[in-house]
């Protein structure tokens, strides 16, 4: 059964460096995702760390991540906020994607961080595939070991 799980789990990781190769789809991804956590971490000054070979697309999305961030705290809350975002300051930057010698990798997203690395946001699509994976784990032990099938 766990290795059955896991191979799920594999093919999920697969999946998902197939999202970043599509490149208009996952710079509207990276948007996202960091609009995302500016939300979560409300915070003035947020260093946006990603992947060496996504740093172009997050400076190119960042302008236009703080804009869509500052018009939806204006439309929920009526305050007019501001946020400066700095992409991989220092040269700090998330692993690159697997390439299959088992090493530390990210299949891409960012990580928010604010209060000089003192708040964190984890926007990775690993770590949101692995809290999917977990709040999931009932359905799919259920589709996958059913009795009833």
């Amino acid at each position: 059964r766990e290795e059955l799980l896991e191979t799920v789990k594999a093919d999920a990781v697969a999946a998902l460096q197939n999202a970043t190769s599509d490149k208009t789809k996952y710079q509207a991804m990276l948007t996202d995702l960091i609009v995302q956590g500016l939300i979560k971490l409300n915070e003035p000054k947020v260093d946006v760390i990603v992947r060496e070979s996504d740093a172009d697309i997050a400076k190119k999305v960042k302008g236009d991540a703080v804009k869509k961030y500052i018009d939806l705290v204006k439309q929920a809350t009526g305050q007019t906020s501001t946020c400066k975002l700095e992409v991989n300051p220092n040269g700090k930057c998330l692993p690159p994607a697997a390439d299959g010698s088992g090493k530390k990798s990210c299949a891409g997203g960012v990580k928010l961080l604010a209060s000089n690395g003192r708040i964190v946001c984890d926007n990775t699509l690993d770590s949101r595939l692995a809290t999917a994976f977990d709040q999931l784990m009932p359905e799919i032990r259920s589709t996958l070991f059913s009795t009833n099938v």
